[in-house]
């Protein structure tokens, strides 16, 4: 007997809109059921610059050796840095907490794999040191280190 239902259970289900034998009704009308709208999965793409002009690609090309990266933990690579005045670098955040990092009197704020390039440039007399300090935007555990920008003076400067 069990068999037999199943067997017509299977033939009503494969066969939605024909009739049932022995059943006063002509047609079987489905039970209402939700549909849910699948979405494709966004491609994603690193995080840009600011102006979104520039790629993380782009920037790696571009800064790949005037870049300093920070971890999860704000540990800066490399840890002492020397750059031209004037000159561009990177802050390259490798992490998925955002961090804000601060220079003289210059605060950026990085999202998780995040970058910014940057312009760093002093008025003062060089060579000039720059601290710089990384902390992260993570409520629960705040972490803070820092590294030393060394700034010199341009080839030209003072000819």
């Amino acid at each position: 007997m069990v068999v037999i239902i199943l067997i017509i259970l299977g033939w009503m289900i494969f066969n939605k809109n024909e009739s049932i034998p022995g059943s006063s009704e002509n047609t079987i009308s489905p039970t209402p059921t939700a549909s849910v709208a699948v979405k494709k999965p966004a491609t994603v793409k690193p995080k840009t610059n600011a102006d979104d002009s520039l790629t993380y690609a782009d920037a790696l090309k571009a800064y790949g050796d005037k870049r300093v990266q920070f971890d999860g933990i704000c540990q800066a690579t490399p840890y002492q840095f020397t750059i031209r005045n004037g000159a561009k670098i990177m802050l390259d955040n490798r992490a998925s907490n955002g961090k804000i990092i601060k220079m003289e009197n210059q605060t950026y704020n990085l999202t998780g794999y995040g970058f910014k390039v940057v312009t760093i440039s002093s008025s003062k007399p060089m060579p000039y040191d720059i601290t710089v300090s990384c902390s992260t935007t993570d409520t629960k555990s705040s972490i803070y280190n820092s590294f030393l920008l060394k700034v010199q003076a341009n080839i030209l400067e003072g000819i």
